[in-house]
């Protein structure tokens, strides 16, 4: 029996970086989505469980920002992966000095404490209990982020 199966294509390419910009807007877009969809749907059917989910998506859709402005800035993909890797507090911080900003004293107070979790993998592996801003702050913060970063980068996604 044949199983069913879906590509996904990649849209990065190593000699485009505005390609590679949009891909990771769209994605975290993509990502910014499905963790509200997860609110609005399926909270009544799995509970705080469900916002394991919710926060991993959050923290990935922050990284995907902060890292597509980045690399607009001239930072290789490399460079993000060994000096950054997951951290959002330091990410957030080197957006700030390359001129986007935008997050208020509260909005770095959420992505600091979100990022206790999320760079640790705390969410994703489940290694502790953790209580976070509720998700809807989160989601104005990456719809800010989201549509300032497009606006830097000059993409359409």
């Amino acid at each position: 029996m044949a199983k069913d199966r879906v590509k996904v294509n990649r849209w990065y390419f190593v000699d485009n970086v505005k390609a590679t910009c949009a891909s990771y807007l769209s994605t975290a877009k993509i990502f910014l989505d499905s963790s509200e969809t997860i609110c609005d749907k399926n909270l009544e059917r799995f509970g705080s469980e469900a916002f394991k989910v919710v926060y991993y998506l959050i923290g990935h859709s922050l990284e995907l920002n902060f890292k597509a402005f980045l690399l607009h800035k001239g930072y290789s993909e490399n460079t993000l992966k060994r000096s950054f890797s997951h951290n959002l507090s330091r990410l957030s911080e080197e957006v700030k000095r390359n001129g986007l900003v935008i997050l208020d004293a509260e909005d770095e107070k959420a992505i600091n404490e979100l990022n206790d979790y999320y760079s640790n993998k705390e969410i994703e592996y489940e290694k502790t209990d953790f209580e976070l801003d509720a998700p809807w702050h989160y989601f104005d913060i990456i719809k800010k982020l989201l549509n300032e970063v497009k606006k830097a980068v000059v993409v359409i996604i």
